[in-house]
């Protein structure tokens, strides 16, 4: 038997994301038109600003949901009300514009995004005398837009040239709508003289009409995919809004028509063709209505509605390459509102989302074009060009797009005449399919993308092993937490919290740079007055001596670095604030940016300033011992595993590998457009360098450099998108990287070692109270018998709250030595006069393991018991015998249930009925 519906997604689920994952916030246009109100590419999403023109529009990136601090930035574009605004589907940060004044307008936004207002756009088309109704890409020749519009005309613009290349006036009213076919060689348009219209724009030619919907209302059309089929809405005489299929081969009449209610607002259609799935709803609506369409009679099948009690003002579908694969996610939408954008994912259910469901995911159409405009117009047609979403062949495994410069013939001024071209194609690589779903290799050269090469890392066909594959964060009981902090906020503080065995210390709000310390033991609320360090001037960053935890040092806005010795019990035990330095190192000319101790060699210190140098410091003798001069403000610091090399990042992007005590840069490299590095972190005993920074857009990138060649970068990863600058932690015994960035309420772990592709995610930590700076404690404050490994400090407003990141273990009574490898001591192995005349030494290591505990190495091996099922004797094995076998038992069973003084069945005891009280 055939069953009625076979299809995958019959019972898909629409569901809206939870509210910190929505954009609260936005000043929704109240404009009345029938177009569109918000549009999505990879990285942002554009939504019509209410403003006294209704000519505006907001720039959200993805990545910034949840309450914003900051405003949204504008883009100002027309001097009335814009109807309709769509993103290039080949570049994910132009936007196109149409409005009420009859021009169309190209917005180019900056790679990071916008950061201000704009309001001057990059290319104006004109040529329309009235309004423009609606616009839409070539799906596949670079380059091309066609729009409708009230003047009674449909026409294609090459937006490189800002020149009218068709014109179509074959139309006895407003043009409402206008799509094109999957290849881009037919347009399909709707009009105010209710007839529908197939197109050969190459010929100028309209190739058939048809009478459509018979209200004067406006009416949609979009073409379904790759079939000849179209979709079109509108309303009938009685004004009931209804939707209709037509076979664009024939529209003589509809294959099918079906109505969906008297609702006022204009029916939006929207089609996702790897699924086949139409969506339509309308203005004012609560409700998002899902279909099926399929090729045979009765042409669809209703699915699953989305409702909700808050009628909208318009959806918008975001690109395929931006939904979640791995947790079968196969459309999102954008549901605008009077004050919010909510975003709904529409999920297929499975059993398990760990593995790539390839049946619901097809090849989908990528950010390659097919055609060039020259192309096209001799003639050819060309299906988009497909990528697969499934993360193992894809740069992500939620997939982000590898963004394309724009060419570079699309300028201002003058415009350019010479035949455009497509962005040069990208080859496509594979990845490991166990690696984290952000795993993205690049190229080993910095001028890959112009060659075409790029590193690829060898596959592997087994599953990745690890220790530390399953870590997670436990954050401590509310009583274990450090309460009422009056934590300062400034931008310009390099740490906002730093810790060793005994104190943490954190800057507070008041005058003359105040920094609290605050012992470990003196958990829970904090008094509302005690004794701080008063520095005397703004605090810009401040480090603990890691070979003695007394003492700290901390860099001021003044130029100026002091050295506080700390009481044996904190300050808590003081009268007064502690204001009296121990030492005071002048000598930079600017304010300091940041300070750190030397890991290996006694009283040595090392800080950077907005003077472009790094000086080297013995803190006993107060003078700069070494000064080192760069072109731009160096902004990060990591020294080797020896500490006998340093790596320098400047403001200007370039990484330089410095030998301190000679005062001489080794190598360096400048930074790319492409990556804009913001902290590096040396990792530990290898020559790799990490580097954090920005990649293209609001991308969040991360590169693996080799100190001994800075020119090639030995693999690149997207993180995510996101605005805050992430901060980088390296526990050099595990080999795990921790991410965060100031304002987000997550901790990011990766594991880097020397296989391919080298950086392997880990897990997320994921809180809802975002962090204003986090301190990780020395490894010798971890809980082994936990095994825990790496143990942090969260700062937030108010609050310093303890969290353990622990490895999971059945066998706690023994010590995990393969988790816990020999570890630094804090003792220093060399004096600072010793370093400074050229002596290195390894750090001392010792042992973490408990004098009570073994070594789960030395621990006898776990015998398993087998639980294996032995027949009693040989008739088990005979399935006759085996039944009589069990009737007999069968009849034993009941003989047991004689009737007798011990054992008579329930109700014995109970009088009966008299037989004539039997009724008939």
């Amino acid at each position: 038997m055939a069953w009625k519906n076979a299809s995958k997604f019959r019972n898909v689920r629409p569901s809206a994301y939870p509210f910190d994952l929505s954009y609260p916030d936005i000043d929704v246009s109240t404009s009345a038109g029938d177009g569109g109100l918000i549009a999505a590419s990879n990285n942002f999403i554009a939504v019509l600003w209410r403003t006294s023109t209704g000519g505006t529009v907001g720039i959200l990136p993805h990545s910034q949901y949840g309450k914003r601090k900051q405003s949204v930035p504008l883009i100002h574009g027309h001097s009335s009300q814009i109807n309709d605004l769509q993103w290039n589907p080949f570049h994910d940060w132009i936007l196109v514009t149409a409005g009420t004044d009859s021009l169309v307008k190209l917005w180019r936004l900056p790679e990071e995004g916008l950061t201000a207002d704009v309001s001057t756009p990059e290319a104006t088309l004109e040529g329309h005398a009235k309004k423009v109704e609606a616009i839409s890409w070539h799906p596949t020749a670079y380059g091309l837009l066609a729009t409708a519009s009230a003047d009674k005309s449909v026409r294609v613009f090459d937006v490189n040239t800002n020149q009218q290349k068709i014109k179509i006036d074959s139309f006895g009213e407003t043009v409402w709508d206008v799509d094109w076919n999957r290849n881009g060689s037919s347009l399909a348009a709707t009009s105010g003289d209710q007839q529908l219209r197939i197109i050969d724009p190459r010929s100028n030619k309209v190739v058939s009409q048809a009478q459509s919907h018979l209200s004067p209302k406006c009416s949609k059309v979009i073409w379904l995919g790759s079939t000849h089929n179209i979709v079109t809405t509108g309303a009938n005489k009685t004004r009931d809004r209804e939707w209709s299929i037509w076979d664009s081969r024939n529209i003589v009449k509809p294959l099918t028509t079906s109505k969906l209610g008297t609702g006022t607002g204009v029916l939006d259609p929207y089609y996702d063709n790897d699924t086949q799935i139409l969506v339509l709803t309308g203005r004012g609506d609560s409700s998002i209505k899902l279909f099926e369409i399929s090729s045979a009679s009765p042409y669809f099948s209703d699915l699953p509605t989305y409702a909700s009690s808050i009628p909208h003002r318009g959806i918008t579908i975001v690109p395929k390459l931006t939904v979640n694969v791995m947790a079968g996610e196969v459309i999102r939408i954008l549901q605008v509102t009077s004050n919010s954008i909510q975003p709904i994912s529409i999920t297929v259910p499975r059993k398990s989302y760990s593995d790539f469901h390839a049946d619901i995911f097809p090849n989908t159409a990528g950010q390659e074009p097919a055609l060039t405009q020259e192309e096209w117009f001799s003639g050819s047609d060309k299906d988009p060009i497909l990528v697969s979403l499934d993360p193992s062949k894809t740069k992500d495994g939620i997939p982000q797009v590898v963004a394309k410069e724009p060419p570079k013939n699309m300028e201002k001024k003058p415009v350019s005449t010479t035949p455009s071209t497509p962005p040069p194609r990208v080859k496509t690589v594979e990845v490991p399919r166990n690696e984290s779903p952000s795993q993205t290799p690049l190229s080993t050269s910095n001028d890959a993308d112009e060659e075409g090469e790029w590193y690829v890392p060898k596959s592997l066909n087994i599953v990745r092993t690890s220790s530390y594959r399953h870590i997670f964060g436990k954050p401590f009981n509310r009583t274990e937490c450090y309460e009422n902090l009056k934590v300062l906020s400034n931008p310009l503080l390099y740490h906002s919290i730093r810790a060793n065995k005994k104190f943490f210390a954190v800057p507070v709000a008041g005058p003359g740079g105040r920094l609290a310390i605050i012992p470990l033991k003196s958990k829970g609320r904090l008094p509302t007055n005690f004794p701080v360090i008063e520095s005397g001037a703004g605090i810009h960053d401040f480090d603990f001596n890691p070979f003695d935890d007394g003492v700290i040092a901390i860099g001021s806005e003044n130029s100026s670095i002091k050295i506080f010795k700390i009481p044996d019990d904190g300050l808590f035990g003081l009268s007064n604030n502690l204001t009296n330095h121990d030492a005071l190192l002048k000598g930079h000319q600017h304010k300091i940016v940041s300070i750190d101790f030397h890991p290996t060699a006694s009283n040595i210190l090392i800080s950077t300033s907005g003077d472009n140098t790094v000086k080297l410091w013995d803190i006993n003798k107060e003078d700069a011992q070494r000064t080192i001069s760069f072109k731009d403000t160096p902004l990060s610091i990591t020294w080797n595993y020896t500490a006998s090399t340093l790596s320098v990042l400047t403001k200007d992007y370039k990484i330089s590998i410095v030998d301190p005590r000679q005062e001489k840069i080794i190598q360096d490299v400048d930074g790319s457009p492409k990556f804009k590095p913001s902290k590096l972190e040396w990792l530990g005993k290898t020559d790799q360098i990490f580097a954090i920074g920005s990649g293209q857009g609001s991308a969040r990138v991360a590169s693996l450099y080799d100190s001994r060649n800075l020119s090639k970068t030995i693999t690149t990863l997207n993180i995510d998108n996101g605005s805050s600058q992430m901060s980088p932690y390296f526990d050099m015994d595990t080999g795990v990287m921790a991410l965060w960035g100031k304002g987000e309420g997550n901790i990011k772990f990766y594991e880097i070692n020397d296989n391919a592709p080298f950086i392997h995610h880990l897990t997320d930590f994921n809180t809802s109270a975002p962090q204003t700076g986090l301190a990780f404690l020395p490894k010798l404050c971890v809980n082994v018998r936990d095994v825990e490994i790496i143990r942090v400090l969260k700062l937030t407003k108010e609050t310093v709250e303890p969290i353990q990141f622990i490895v999971p273990r059945q066998r706690k009574e023994f010590f995990q030595d393969d988790v816990y490898p020999l570890t630094r001591a804090q003792e220093p192995v060399v004096t600072s006069t010793e370093w400074l005349s050229g002596a290195n030494k390894e750090p001392k290591l010792v042992s973490l393991c408990p004098t009570d505990m073994k070594p789960l190495s030395e621990a006898p091996k776990l015998v398993r018991k087998i639980k294996k099922y032995v027949a009693e004797d040989d008739t088990l094995l005979d399935p006759d015998k085996l039944k009589n076998r069990v009737l007999d038992k069968f009849h034993q069973k009941m003989q047991e249930f004689k009737e007798d003084e011990h054992d008579k069945p329930p109700g014995h005891d109970m009088d009966g009925c008299n037989s004539d009280e039997w009724s008939d």
